[in-house]
């Protein structure tokens, strides 16, 4: 099966998705994605033989204006590429709903004999629905359109009511992370997982967020953190990750004024963290905050859960898939109770322990357990 997926070489879930799932001596794979910066994923790629068509290069009277540049480079490979013989399947991975998904849909699936679309999160959640209805052409020839969560199957509906239900398919992305987790457990102590970052081994450690995003409300949760007394500030370390998706430098040096304001311990990870080392964050993370807008049960979450972590959660976030394996975690209506929890968890007036049951998570929601999930779509 020829098979061209249209999203970011360069992220991890495309990655993931390919060595997961598409990977096969049947299939041959094609993405159309800006250059491969990645070592370790341009060496995957490259021995994989997955083949990149390189939206930034390639057009030299048009490569000092971007936008115009990537569009250009893309039709022009797609079409060569075409004429070697159709694609398949043509996979839009994290669908745009911008000018890029009119682009997409005038000029590039035509190249196809199937279309799928593939919503991942934020970009059909954090979207308004003037700007989701940017896709109905697309939608409209599609076979199937698919994504994860209960929360975003109702924000769909919301927007596009039932037409394409005939079209809907629930696919989840895998965690690999599992694995690694539980060969880092064997090897590693929690007090070392937490070293390794700098993280004092003798105080209860408190991640706020998984990326560096304003929509992950750092400083809403930093200053109810500061609002605890002093002899619960000193026994947290605070961990705040901004290795991807940092909204800007400015946001940053935010974090670290409210972080400064206030007399506590903690950590900010900058650098990109591979397999292992995500592995080794998760288990080193005694409580985590969630405050994110919208999120789509995304691994992130699932990963500190797995690895042992308490999740403070905002009620405007439903988990239904922890709810129906029967995963513990605390629920807040508003920021002032986040403190409280903290407070009420260090002093062990509430006790929340799922390490009887995230053997569950890996049942349903590892690689191997979504995997015939995505493969419908191209049956």
């Amino acid at each position: 099966m020829k098979i061209l997926l249209i999203g970011n070489a360069n992220s991890f879930w495309i990655k993931e998705y390919v060595q997961y799932v598409l990977l096969n001596e049947e299939n041959d794979i094609f993405i159309v994605s800006k250059p491969v910066t990645n070592k370790e994923f341009k060496y995957f790629y490259s021995n994989s033989s997955v083949q990149i068509l390189n939206t930034d290069k390639g057009t030299f009277l048009i490569d000092f204006i971007p936008k115009i540049r990537t569009l250009v480079n893309m039709r022009k490979k797609v079409k060569k590429e075409f004429k070697r013989g159709m694609f398949d399947i043509i996979h839009i991975h994290s669908v745009p709903s911008n000018f890029m998904i009119k682009f997409l849909s005038k000029k590039i699936i035509k190249y196809g004999k199937s279309l799928i679309c593939t919503y991942w999160g934020s970009d059909l959640l954090s979207k308004s629905k003037e700007q989701l209805e940017n896709a109905i052409p697309c939608l409209e020839k599609a076979k199937y359109i698919s994504y994860s969560s209960d929360g975003m199957d109702k924000y769909f509906h919301d927007v596009f009511g039932d037409i394409y239900n005939s079209k809907i398919q629930r696919a989840k992305f895998g965690i690999s992370i599992y694995d690694v987790i539980n060969q880092v457990k064997k090897e590693k102590t929690k007090e070392e997982c937490k070293e390794f970052f700098g993280i004092n081994k003798d105080k209860i450690s408190v991640a706020i967020g998984y990326n560096g995003n304003k929509r992950q409300h750092h400083i809403d949760v930093i200053k109810e953190i500061g609002k605890l007394n002093k002899e619960i500030l000193d026994k947290i370390c605070l961990i705040v990750q901004l290795s991807y998706g940092l909204s800007s430098e400015e946001y940053r040096q935010e974090i670290l004024d409210e972080l400064n304001k206030i007399d506590v311990e903690f950590v900010v990870i900058d650098d990109f963290l591979d397999k292992l080392k995500s592995a080794m964050l998760r288990l080193a993370t005694d409580i985590f905050v969630h405050a994110q807008e919208s999120d789509a049960f995304s691994a992130s979450i699932q990963e500190c859960v797995y690895g042992g972590s308490i999740l403070i959660n905002p009620s405007w976030i439903m988990y239904k898939e922890f709810d129906n394996v029967g995963i513990d975690y605390l629920t807040y209506n508003s920021y002032e109770q986040i403190g409280e929890y903290i407070n009420n968890i260090i002093d062990k007036k509430v006790d929340i322990n799922n390490s009887d049951k995230v053997h569950l998570l890996y049942d349903k929601y590892s690689w191997q357990a979504v995997k015939e999930d995505w493969l419908k779509l191209y049956s």
